[in-house]
């Protein structure tokens, strides 16, 4: 429960499951609605009541405490009762209790007394004193810790006693027990009153229902599905709360100082101190039994309460914002991070001089070590993702250095963290980690999570995780509750009054079975052998009897309560350990944290409907909490981070999955149960009252809005099961006589069926499954742009696509009446068999014409009543009579009316398969609504109509053809290609411009010789245009034609002018200043399109209705002009664009998926990749020979000399162009077809089941195919497997293949396919769906290609998340040889560089019909809560209006109202969605963060920083780690780090932007020579010359786009060397920079001449230099043959007195012999 939200504030996550990493909450916002907010103010809860004459024993009434209230927060009137209900499941001693209501009292009742004692001492200290000492007797049992609240920090604890009761004391058999009133509302809406009491009704919101005769005390039920706004008009009719509101001014005082910390400055509060809301228990039944066996398992599993009231003490004691001392802490935390820097040396992004002269010190920059890859070869291109989370976020310092990069002995996500020995770890790293060692979780404190916060190293990190990992499995109990061998009950036990039999086995090994009954549980004495439900003792207390499950548990085992009494402590340990993390730590760090996690998901999860879920028993990866959508790579855990042997130990598949008693039943009822258990929802009913709901006031949208997006993600939810269902079997289809491919399904109310052609029985235009496939995509978005419209009357279904192994499945909910039988609805627009004629009602024209015309620019045309030709419908009549089914022409028209000759027409807006039908509740419904733009002539065949482009192109390559490209149009797909909104919008802006203009020209100019004049502006205007025209066409090269020089611009011209004409005569009359306004909106009206055009199998107009197919002749060529304008102008001027990136700065696409936004926003389809392709390889190959032109232009030049070199014809064209086509733009063209071929292609594999293969093998056969170069041999592949290391891993993928292999194997399987089919399969889809053969990619060719321009790692990313693959984060060895994994007898076998093991998961891809604009199919996992929440649109007009407004004042230079609008917009976004990690909010966390950075101020660098953090959190959060808009965030950060000061910060997000860009765009991308440059100059300016000149030279080994980069890269690579000293080395850099130079700006340009004086004195410095060198060299030889001269001479000297000494020591002896023998 959020305590009264503001507008800008970010929902919470549950602090007992850390779903992901804290995101703070942007400042609060202004309101834009235009009555103040209202808040409640002193309201409190009220303990379950008991009864007066409860028979309970002495000990049973000792414990009974007295009653104590729980304190809520201010909240707002619109809070959610279940929000109340929410919180209270987190409440120690009311965690439990899950069949209740709420009952208010007033201050007159006995309760209501209480209640009102307790909140009126609210204000002062003693209150907490007295809250602390009556709550220490019913919650000192929770253990030590520190208690925490979802809204902020914790408090202090609160001692423990280990002796005192577990269980709850309100739930025993003294309880009061009692059922729902039966009673609905009094009458009418709103809070009614009784009779006895004098009340009257009042309120709106239904939320209130009375009970009891006249003479019965009466009590107020507060619904469950309601809010809070009731407790208004309660307080209206409450005399003493009347009083309180006329006092209200002399309040305001008081009311302010207790407002909640997220509350607006103007909000009202009402002072509810006179009520309070009282639980009252509820008999159970069979559902909430089943209710309290998973709220007990969830309690058991990870979820045991953490907090003991819901208000801070902070709140109680002073009322001050709690959030304001948040950001005091965060702001001291900042000051003494500064204090650090300052003291280090890097204190300012500019440090000026000291007074003193002395010059500043240089930035703080981290240690770059010698070995360290700068360009990533080895992980970003050698296909090495083992690091891929580290380096992703920066943390490259953490990967601890190999002696072989890449080699086995090289760690992984999950393998060691150690610091390398280069890095400088921080001062305290060392005691801090020797701390942690050995300190057990429970222990642990505020100063030892700020400690490993501080830190800031993989250790630290590490630590933390396995802190977290201690406390989530502390918090889990080894017990399990499960239905009991004896349930259900008998007939005759059912009633007695049981309901269900359960089967406990508690912490110890003990087991018992317990009997439900409508007024609790009891332990019973049955045992597995025999059968007796009645309680084990005839004293309820005795047989444990409670209302609770768990309460009942508690009462009967001392080792589940002492086990209790530890998780109890656990979770408020670990709520205090995040909520310390949540204020210490930023949310990058988090982030990393969690990314880079040693450990899986340990912690306690949310299920379906946002209830508590256990922790996993399975593995699920640590950073699937962190990210809104799965992502493609998964780091699995590897013997918890620690070094073994030298190496990483390798995971264990056996390891991954864990056993769970209760798993197995959960599953059959989840898969099996369908939607009973839950009930079924009329999802078309809930969605059509939620849009028809009230929308007069702001608080009525938002509630609308909100109530939508509700119903609607929980519509993704039950698509999502039910095709979880139909891929299981489960669900059985409702037409098994049919075959398979027809198949459809019923679950939940929602209608299932396979994207397939129907056959020829349904009306439809195309044909095939390839275009019906396309066509349920167009379908769903068509639905989604009527559904962001929002127009009134015009309803839609709900829509979903999941693609699944290949099948696309469309889920839709179900017009009312659709299903009963013709009579039950009413078709009003079009056609639903195909023999039957067209029909429009006038009032759904008319509103079509509204929506569809107005909005989407959609045209009202005649069409034929029959639109198929004779022929066409004569085949039908064939195929009905062969198939045996009888012929009914006229079938969906009701049996009044005739059904019209052919040769009428019909009048329709739309296209012509569209279905207008009214349901059986009156509502007109929309179907089917496939196009809302023309089809797309260049997509046509010339001979039908077509623009004949690609013929033109067929005919000037029919030489080079290639057998991949088809040689005609003539493909059922291409008659669902239609072309993009974006494209019509634009085209109609630039012909509504034209027309104004020409109008305004027109209108200036007066009399005979204006007109003389506009014919003559006319003219020339035509002459510019043509002038423009044959600029586009020579820009876009040889394709463009001659003669098709914008044919459309001349016949718009004479429309506009003939349209204009006819309404000068039609509105001379008028007066002057409504006319033009005429003139405008019909000249736009005018330009909307007919969407029925080129139509296959139409039947013609022309004997028909003459005037129609002369709109209709008049409608094809206006679709010919608009795909030609595609041709000639946009897509050419998108490849200049491309060519000029670096000077308007508009960065290139980093990935397919940003490549497919941008082409979108062009308005071009992806089919036009090879064109774009083509045009591409046309522009490098024209810069290669511009550069030959130069270069040989300057050698005639400097040959000739200048004299002669004027007139001579070679050097006409000296200077090479500025700007270059970027590589990596036909690159990033033909990874993106190359991907989406490739899943079509796996698609086909996946769904062909007669090979028998596992998905992983053919997955992992497929992709090993892709990655690859070529096949290896069979001495290959031994001599590869000898030399690995990794026999672990080997070994666990060849027991997990064995039993395949063995006898079970599949030996009349099929055989596996191989490389070479893969590719051919691929090139042939390349050549049909873009017509463009493939040039960076080996493929089938034998060449091999292009060198080294083919991105591997790339396509395996965009492969892996357009088909759901999930792999597993190691090495793969892209770009070499691959084993297809093609065994004998068909059973799979290990592939490579892709084995089956590393595939770990193919996930559903789901596209909701209701999804912001521009989202396609994401990947979800089977499950998974809420996934559609993350991406659907919000129908809230004042949040989408403020977010413009914000964008048009930044652009205006007004940050601080930019700055305004966008935390208002945010905060509007977020009381919808309830999350920041959506689309939407995540524009405005944008908006936010450029506007802080714009706004210039001092005091504005800390908001700009949290917010460009906030901004980077999201991003990852919505769009993964890997994505574009990740890289862009990063970005930004990163310069605003180094902007103020933060130096190593800044360069550890740039270095995460290189590596993202390395591994996203390959070594081509644009932009990685300019931060490289930017690397190079933070470095240089902190003084290490070193490390600048490996980053410049880096730069210079990047291709640059722009050549005067190149020449900026080379100069300062020139610098640094001049400051090393190296001036020979500096030479030849200024001698490359002065050579580019010449090349573009020519000879006289002042830059080059400047560059060539500096070029002169870096020679003489080199000479001079050299001449010292020399010097010093034949010194020094000199020096040293001085010193060898010495050296023989002290040699002879000493060889001499050797012998010397040799000779006279004989002699001597021989002396010495002659005495002896004397």
């Amino acid at each position: 429960m959020a305590a009264a939200p503001s507008d800008g504030a970010d929902a919470a996550a549950s602090p007992a499951a850390e779903p992901s990493p804290p995101i703070e909450a942007p400042p609060p916002a202004i309101s834009v609605a235009t009555e103040p907010a209202t808040l409640l103010t002193h309201l409190s809860i009220l303990p379950p009541r008991q009864q007066t004459h409860a028979p309970h024993s002495s000990s049973a009434a000792a414990s009974l405490p007295d009653e104590d209230p729980v304190a809520l927060p201010p909240l707002r009137t619109e809070e959610p009762v279940a929000s109340l209900r929410a919180a209270l499941s987190e409440l120690r001693g009311y965690a439990a209790l899950t069949k209740y209501r709420f009952v208010v009292e007033r201050a007159a009742d006995g309760g209501g007394k209480q209640a009102t004692a307790a909140t009126t001492k609210r204000g002062n200290n003693s209150n907490s004193n007295s809250n602390h000492n009556n709550n220490s007797n019913r919650n000192n049992n929770h253990g030590g810790g520190k208690r925490h609240s979802k809204r902020g920090p914790k408090s202090k604890s609160k001692g423990h006693h280990a002796d005192a009761p577990c269980h709850s004391p309100f739930c025993l058999v003294g309880a009061e027990v009692s059922p729902r009133p039966p009673h609905g509302p009094l009458g009418g809406t709103g809070m009614h009153a009784s009779s006895d009491e004098g009340g009257e009704e009042g309120g709106d919101s239904g939320a209130w229902k009375g009970s009891g005769g006249a003479g019965e005390e009466r009590e107020w039920v507060l619904d469950d599905y309601g809010d809070l706004a009731p407790l208004l008009a309660l307080l209206e009719t409450d005399e003493g709360a009347s009083n309180g509101n006329d006092n209200n001014d002399s309040n305001d005082n008081s009311s302010s100082d207790n407002q909640s910390p997220e509350a607006p400055h103007h909000a009202t509060t009402v002072d509810c101190s006179r009520l309070a809301l009282r639980i009252v228990l509820e008999p159970h039944d069979a559902a909430s039994v089943r209710e309290e066996v998973e709220r007990a398992r969830a309690l058991l599993g990870g979820n045991a309460p953490c907090v003991d009231r819901l208000i801070e003490e902070e709140e109680e004691e002073t009322g001050k914002n709690a959030e304001g001392k948040r950001a005091a802490a965060e702001e001291g935390k900042r000051a003494e991070e500064a204090k650090e820097k300052e003291k280090e040396g890097g204190g300012k992004g500019e440090p000026e001089s000291k007074e003193d002269g002395t010059p500043p010190a240089p930035p703080a920059l981290d240690p770059l070590p010698v070995d360290r890859d700068l360009r990533f070869a080895h992980s970003a291109r050698a296909g090495d993702l083992s690091h891929f989370y580290r380096l992703a976020c920066g943390d490259e310092g953490s990967i601890a250095p190999t002696a072989d990069e890449g080699e086995e002995g090289e760690e992984g996500e999950g393998g060691a963290v150690a610091t390398g020995p280069t890095e400088a770890a921080p001062p305290g790293a060392q005691r801090a980690s020797a701390k942690m060692m050995g300190k057990a979780a429970l222990s642990i404190t505020d100063e030892d999570v700020d400690a490993l916060v501080a830190q800031n190293d993989a250790r630290s990190r590490a630590d933390i995780e396995r802190i977290l990992r201690d406390l989530n499995i502390s918090t889990c109990i080894d017990a399990t509750v499960r239905y009991s061998g004896h349930h259900p009950p008998p007939p005759h036990r059912r009633l007695a009054g049981d309901l269900a039999y359960l089967a406990v086995t508690f912490p110890d090994g003990g087991k018992c079975e317990v009997t439900a009954v409508p007024r609790g549980f009891y332990i019973n004495n049955s045992t597995p052998a025999t059968f007796d439900p009645t309680p084990v003792r005839t004293d309820p207390i005795e047989a444990c009897f409670s209302h609770s499950l768990l309460d009942c548990l508690l009462l009967r085992s001392k080792s589940l309560r002492g086990a209790w009494r530890k998780a109890v402590a656990a979770s408020a340990k670990r709520a205090a350990v995040q909520a310390r993390l949540s204020i210490v730590e930023s949310a990058p760090a988090a982030l990393l944290r969690v990314a880079t996690s040693p450990f899986g998901e340990t912690g306690p999860g949310i299920g379906p409907g946002g209830a508590m879920a256990p922790a996993p028993r399975t593995f699920v990866a640590r950073v699937d909490g962190a990210v809104a959508r799965p992502p493609w790579l998964v780091a699995l855990p590897s013997n918890e981070g620690v070094r073994e042997e030298g190496r990483a130990r390798s995971y264990d598949h056996a390891q991954l999955h864990s056993y769970d008693p209760c798993r197995a039943a959960e599953e059959l009822a989840a898969n099996h149960g369908g939607a009973s258990a839950e009930g079924m929802r009329d999802w078309n009913e809930e969605l059509q009252a939620a849009r028809e709901m009230p929308a007069g006031t702001l608080p009525d949208r938002i509630e609308r809005a909100r109530l939508i997006h509700k119903v609607l993600s929980d519509f993704g939810d039950a698509a999502l099961r039910g095709v979880g269902l139909i891929s299981t079997g489960a669900l059985l289809p409702m037409n098994p006589h049919e075959p398979s491919r027809s198949h459809v399904h019923l679950f939940d109310h929602i209608f299932f069926s396979r994207a397939l052609d129907p056959g020829p029985d349904t009306f439809k235009i195309v044909r095939g499954d390839g275009a019906a496939r396309k066509t349920a995509s167009r379908d769903a978005h068509n639905t989604g742009v009527l559904h962001r419209l929002d127009v009134p009357g015009l309803h839609t279904l709900a829509v979903v696509l999941v693609e699944y192994a290949g099948a696309r499945w469309v889920c839709q909910s179900i017009v009312p009446g659709i299903l009963h039988g013709d009579k039950a609805h009413t078709l009003l627009c079009g056609a639903v068999e195909t023999l039957s004629a067209l029909r429009c009602d006038d009032e759904m024209r008319t509103l079509l014409e509204g929506s569809l015309g107005e909005h989407c620019m959609v045209a009202a045309r005649n069409v034929p009543a029959h639109p198929l030709t004779d022929e066409r419908m004569a085949a039908l009549r064939r195929h009905r009579v062969r198939e045996g089914s009888a012929e009914r022409e006229g079938g969906n028209n009701d049996d009044e009316e005739e059904n019209p000759p052919p040769t009428s027409t019909v009048r329709v807006c739309g296209p012509v398969e569209m279905k207008g039908i009214r349901g059986s509740d009156g509502r007109r419904y929309v179907l089917d609504c496939a196009r809302l733009t023309p089809r797309d002539a260049n997509w046509v065949d010339e001979s039908s109509g077509g623009t004949g482009n690609w013929e033109a192109v067929q005919s000037r390559h029919n030489g080079d053809a290639s057998e991949r490209v088809p040689a005609t149009l003539d493909d059922d797909e291409w008659t669902a290609c239609i072309l993009r909104p974006e494209l019509v919008t634009a085209y109609a802006e630039v012909q509504m411009g034209k027309f104004l203009k020409e109008s305004a020209t027109k209108g200036a100019a007066d009399g005979g010789g204006a007109a003389h004049e506009g014919e003559k502006d006319g003219a020339e205007k035509k002459e510019e245009d043509d002038d423009d025209e044959a600029a586009t066409t020579e820009a876009a090269g040889p394709a463009a034609a001659p003669e098709e020089d914008k044919e459309w611009v001349d016949v718009a011209s004479k429309r506009a002018a003939a349209q204009r004409q006819s309404l000068d005569d039609a509105t001379s009359d008028q007066p002057s200043k409504e006319a033009p306004n005429k003139i405008a909106e019909e000249y736009l009206r005018s330009l909307r399109y007919n969407v029925n055009v080129f139509l296959p199998f139409a039947r013609s107009l022309e004997n028909i209705d003459a005037a129609a197919h002369a709109q209709l002749q008049k409608d094809e060529e206006e679709a010919r002009h608009l795909a030609r304008y595609l041709w000639d102008a946009v897509i050419p001027q998108l490849t200049a664009d491309a060519r000029k990136c670096g000077a308007n700065g508009a960065p290139l696409p980093t990935e397919g998926r940003a490549l497919t936004e941008l082409l979108h926003a062009r308005g071009i389809n992806c089919r036009y990749l090879g064109r774009l392709a083509e045009l591409a390889r046309r522009e490098e190959a024209d810069d290669v020979a511009a550069a030959k032109r130069a270069e040989t232009a300057r050698a005639v030049a400097r040959k000739l000399g200048d004299a002669a070199t004027a007139n001579h014809p070679a050097t006409e064209r000296i200077t090479a162009p500025r700007f270059r086509m970027p590589l990596g733009w036909r690159e990033q063209l033909e990874c993106e077809m190359v991907a989406r071929a490739a899943k079509r292609v796996l698609d086909a594999y996946l769904t062909d089941d007669r090979a028998g293969r596992p998905v992983a093998q053919t997955v992992a056969s497929f992709l090993s195919a892709v990655m690859s170069t070529g096949e290896e041999g069979a001495a290959e592949t031994e001599a590869r497997t000898s030399k690995e290391e990794g026999e672990a891993r080997e070994a666990d993928a060849a027991g997990a293949l064995s039993l395949f292999d063995g006898a079970l194997g599949n030996r009349d399987a099929a055989a596996a396919f191989g490389r070479d089919d893969v590719w051919a399969a691929i090139e042939r889809e390349v050549g049909r769906r873009y017509r463009c053969t493939l040039s960076l990619y080996s493929g089938t060719r034998k060449d091999g290609g292009d060198s080294g321009r083919a991105l591997y790692l790339p396509l395996l990313r965009r492969i892996c998340q357009r088909s759901g693959i999930r792999l597993v984060a190691k090495r793969y060895d892209v770009g070499k040889k691959c084993v297809c994994g093609g065994g004998s007898g068909g059973g799979p076998t290990a592939s490579y560089p892709v084995a089956p093991t590393d595939v770990l998961d193919v996930l559903p891809l789901v596209k909701h019909g209701g999804s912001v604009a521009g989202e396609s199919f994401l990947p979800t996992r089977f499950g998974a809560p809420n996934f559609a929440a993350h991406g659907l649109h919000v129908l809230l007009p004042e949040a989408a209006a403020t977010y413009q407004l914000g964008h048009a004042h930044l652009a205006g230079g007004n940050a601080a109202a930019a700055v305004e609008c966008a935390r208002e917009a945010s905060g509007l976004y977020q009381r919808v969605v309830d999350t920041p990690v959506h689309p939407q909010v995540a524009g405005c966390l944008r908006l936010l963060a450029a506007a802080r950075l714009h706004s210039g101020a001092d005091d504005d660098v800390g908001p700009a920083l949290a917010a460009a953090e906030r901004c980077l959190s999201v991003a990852v959060a919505l769009h993964g780690f890997d994505s574009s808009e990740a890289l862009r965030a990063r970005l930004k950060l990163a310069d605003l780090l180094l902007g103020v000061g933060k130096f190593a910060a800044g360069v550890r997000q740039l270095r995460a932007a290189q590596y993202l860009m390395e591994l996203l765009g390959g070594r081509h991308c644009a932009g990685l020579a300019a931060s490289h440059f930017r690397l190079g100059t933070v470095h240089f300016e902190g003084g290490r010359l070193e490390d600048a000149l490996r980053f410049f030279r880096a730069a210079a080994a990047c291709r640059c786009e722009d050549r005067l980069y190149e020449c900026l890269v080379a100069r300062n690579t020139s610098g640094v060397l001049c400051r090393l000293g190296s001036f020979k080395a500096a030479f030849e850099c200024e001698k490359r920079a002065h050579e580019l130079y010449a090349a573009v700006l020519g000879e006289e340009h002042d830059a080059t001449r400047q560059c060539a004086h500096t070029l002169i004195q870096l020679m003489n410095l080199a000479i001079e230099q050299d001449k010292q060198l020399k010097l010093r060299e034949k010194e020094r030889q000199q020096e040293r043959a001085a010193n060898d001269a010495a050296e023989v001479l002290r040699a002879d000297e000493a060889q001499r007195a050797s012998e010397e000494v040799a000779a006279a020591k004989p002699k001597k002896r021989k002396n010495k012999k002659k005495r002896g023998k004397k």
